[in-house]
């Protein structure tokens, strides 16, 4: 007993030591940690792999690319998502309806209106072997939809809009009267410094187009008739404050061959312009989404400002380019014969002169607009 007790001593002693030697060693050499956080490190990056393999939440949708940019069929977000969509082949329009919300696009146009006001986005959506394609800006920015590309599938979540986005365009303005529309416009001013209201009754909203079985949609400043002299460096400038919805800095004139094919089409749409062929004869535009619903449009330009894009807010007055004849007879000859602008006012997609008489439509144009 007594020597089982002394040779204990002498093997704890040794052990005490070896461990001490080895504490000395180790933290001479930090490595051995450095090889256990290698080791942790591991396990982590295992986890936060296992994590990236779980697809986002979600509906799969297929999409393909455009010149990098991502697009949806449109038969695959109506199956796939619920929507009801149309797609208008003699007008040229798209629809989509979810819940509250309704899109309006148009074939071959940067333009996208959410409930009838408009949107800045920089796609349009493809016709191609009949299949339509709408631009990932229409679910983004249109529908509040984030979309998530992952290994190839997009995964389109639950709409997430805020409620002022979704509401519906208010109806009371189809209710005024001339005092009453002239009051709700009266925060515009004229597009062009100095030039008043047309003299001609031809150039204001209403009067007939029979080149296009069509009507004229907007007010057209010439130089003979606006108390100006106009050319194509006179400049165009905003009427209000406002955000940039559209801007054609890329547009490239058609041909004479091409537009006269367009205009022959109108001849089977019930005596009406498709609105696709109509927005081609406006040429080089740029549209600005303002308050209370209203839209301006700046058409026929020849230039665009280099400092307008999309998405660009303006204030009242500023440059947005300059007056041409693009889209025009003249236009597509390449000459500068019939200069002019053509201003349209629209309010929540709705012309608004379309209730009144040709008198009120340039009493109210003449108080608005002259200075």
């Amino acid at each position: 007993m007594d020597e089982g007790r002394k040779m204990g001593k002498p093997v704890t002693l040794i052990v005490a030591g070896l461990l001490t030697m080895l504490l000395i060693f180790y933290l001479q050499d930090p490595t051995w940690y450095r090889s256990w956080e290698v080791g942790a490190s591991f396990f982590s990056e295992e986890k936060k792999e296992e994590q990236e393999e779980r697809p986002p939440s979600g509906v799969e949708v297929p999409f393909q690319k455009e010149k990098g940019k991502v697009y949806f069929r449109l038969s695959d977000l109506e199956e796939k998502l619920g929507m009801d969509t149309k797609y208008d082949e003699k007008e040229g329009t798209i629809s989509l309806h979810q819940g509250s919300t309704t899109l309006h696009l148009l074939r071959g146009t940067t333009v996208l209106s959410r409930n009838r006001v408009y949107l800045p986005v920089e796609s349009p959506p493809i016709i191609r072997k009949g299949d339509v394609w709408i631009p990932l800006a229409a679910l983004k920015e249109g529908l509040g939809r984030s979309v998530r590309i992952h290994r190839g599938t997009a995964y389109v979540a639950e709409a997430d809009l805020p409620a002022a986005a979704v509401r519906s365009a208010p109806k009371e303005y189809r209710s005024l009267d001339a005092e009453g529309m002239r009051e709700y416009l009266s925060f515009l001013q004229s597009p062009v410094q100095g030039a008043t209201v047309s003299t001609q009754d031809s150039h204001l909203p209403g009067a007939p187009r029979e080149y296009r079985n069509g009507v004229h949609e907007g007010l057209d400043y010439y130089s003979w008739t606006s108390g100006i002299s106009i050319d194509s460096k006179t400049p165009v400038t905003a009427a209000a404050e406002g955000v940039v919805v559209r801007a054609d800095n890329d547009y490239e004139e058609m041909s004479e061959k091409e537009r006269n094919r367009l205009l022959e089409k109108t001849a089977d749409n019930n005596g009406q312009t498709p609105e696709y062929i109509l927005d081609k004869m406006r040429g080089r535009s740029v549209w600005i989404q303002h308050e209370k619903g209203v839209l301006t449009r700046y058409v026929h330009l020849s230039a665009v400002s280099d400092d307008i894009e999309v998405g660009t807010r303006v204030r009242q007055g500023d440059v947005l380019g300059y007056i041409g004849n693009s889209g025009t007879r003249s236009g597509v000859k390449h000459n500068e014969m019939g200069l002019h602008l053509h201003f349209d006012l629209l309010i929540y997609k709705d012309w608004f002169w379309k209730r009144y008489t040709p008198q009120e439509r340039r009493g109210i144009l003449e108080q608005v607009l002259n200075d």
